[in-house]
């Protein structure tokens, strides 16, 4: 009976060995890919959280809505933001503004001498946000203010 024997075993396990060797490899690279794929989101998001901090930044900046005439425009930036080189930027560009009507303690004011009339000024806001890799953010908001 030895010598009947031609190696099948050896075949069946060598093609059982090459399966398990692709199946391998298979995992490894879609490892690979959700890897990557999970940095790529992280940092997109970090980019759009730097966008927001820009965008919050405008909203509490003294320079950003401080024009009320046609053509006014501000900007400001900071780069390296946090531990990741996150960097944002934003733009302001005011819009144009309009008289309040139909407020009956602002249009009592007013009318009594109690003040210049108030008007709402209007104002496009633009905030980037960037990360060292290269994802990039934009959010892109308005402002409507209360004003003299």
């Amino acid at each position: 009976m030895a010598g009947n024997q031609r190696g099948a075993v050896l075949v069946t396990a060598l093609v059982f060995l090459v399966i398990l060797t692709l199946l391998g490899i298979t995992s490894m690279s879609t490892n690979t890919l959700e890897e990557r794929m999970a940095g790529n989101f992280q940092d997109a998001n970090r980019a759009f959280q730097a966008a927001e901090s820009g965008l919050s930044a405008a909203f509490n900046s003294d320079v950003a809505f401080a024009g009320t005439t046609e053509g006014y425009y501000a900007e400001q930036e900071e780069l390296n933001l946090g531990d990741y080189g996150a960097d944002w930027r934003f733009e302001v560009n005011f819009r144009g503004g309009e008289d309040i009507v139909g407020f009956q303690d602002i249009g009592e004011a007013t009318a009594a001498g109690g003040g210049s009339r108030f008007r709402w000024y209007y104002s496009d806001i633009q905030s980037d946000g960037s990360t060292e890799i290269g994802a990039i953010a934009r959010i892109v908001a308005g402002a409507k203010v209360l004003g003299q």
